[in-house]
């Protein structure tokens, strides 16, 4: 792999020492997990103190923590950026990869100005309202939490998103809302490392989706019946993966990561194991229920093992 070049932050150089791989004999090289509805809770924003003793047993043992979100880094959150236990952070669904302990960024994949502005353009007819992950920063439409208000969150059809857009825009965190992210695009003048859209009606996102996927420059992940995420062709959270573990020369065969939604299918059908776990809001909850959610079931990979949130607390079972 050639040389990786960042639009912002510091980019990794020098070798990585030997000392960052997992050394312990039957630990994963890699513990690799979704953050939203896998091991935070998207309600009352926490990770249950069972999986954090759970990530804390794995790190003790040798293995790699790295989250694997489509946030970016500043809306990680503060328990996220100060564990102990956190090792590297994929982010914005693969479009970067940088190092827990000082930042340093492996490396950034965005989509580049041109082809994002031709993106926006070429749905405009479908009145989509967009967010933008762009470096430091992430954008929303404000017209986001009308079309968001009173859909149903991910994963859970009995968990509906809240309707009041003060409480959406709590829940959603360290972002700046727009009027038109075309516009604010054309302003910045930067690559983006993820375009989102939603729309009023799931037949409109079909059509969106389909329209998407036809230019072929693209990864698209469907989220919600209303919901997609965008990022360059190739940039995925899976091969994000596939790269970290070259880059650490860490066997992928020995990671396991886990997942419970659209834009976490792209870690199946590789070398890591795979566990998509069941989207719910109840971390504590016993006993532990086997399920298959929704659409992950796609994958078809015999290496995927479909089992509950709690369950993936249990990681202990490969150390």
């Amino acid at each position: 792999m050639g040389s990786p070049v960042s639009t912002s932050g510091k980019v990794v150089s020098a070798p990585i020492p030997a000392s960052a791989s997992a050394s312990s004999v039957g630990a994963p090289s890699v513990v690799a997990f979704d953050l939203d509805g896998t091991v935070l809770d998207s309600v009352r924003r926490t990770i249950s103190p069972r999986v954090r003793d759970a990530f804390t047993a794995a790190h003790a043992a040798g293995s790699l923590l790295c989250v694997v979100s489509g946030r970016p880094i500043n809306m990680l959150g503060p328990m996220l950026m100060s564990a102990p236990w956190l090792d590297w952070r994929i982010t914005v669904n693969g479009a970067c990869v940088s190092r827990a302990a000082d930042g340093e960024v492996l490396l950034r994949r965005p989509i580049e100005l041109d082809q994002a502005m031709d993106v926006l353009d070429g749905v405009k007819g479908l009145h989509p309202a967009w967010n933008a992950f762009v470096p430091e920063v992430t954008f929303y439409e404000n017209r986001s939490f009308t079309y968001l208000a009173g859909q149903t969150a991910p994963g859970d059809g009995n968990v509906p998103i809240p309707g009041d857009e003060a409480e959406l825009k709590h829940i959603l965190g360290d972002v700046d809302f727009v009027d038109s992210i075309p516009a604010e695009l054309a302003r910045r003048h930067e690559p983006v490392d993820k375009l989102g859209c939603s729309f009023r009606d799931v037949a409109v996102c079909d059509e969106a989706e389909t329209l998407l996927l036809a230019r072929g420059d693209l990864e698209v992940a469907r989220m919600t019946p209303y919901e997609l995420e965008l990022t360059r062709a190739g940039v995925t959270k899976g091969s994000a993966i596939d790269l970290l573990c070259q880059r650490l020369g860490v066997d992928e065969q020995a990671a396991v990561a886990f997942g419970d939604s659209g834009n976490d299918l792209s870690m199946t059908g590789r070398a890591c194991t795979f566990v998509a776990v069941a989207n719910g809001i109840h971390l504590d909850e016993e006993p532990v229920r086997i399920a298959i959610p929704g659409d992950i079931t796609k994958s078809g990979d015999p290496r995927t093992v479909f089992i509950s949130r709690e369950a993936a607390a249990a990681v202990r079972v490969w150390l």
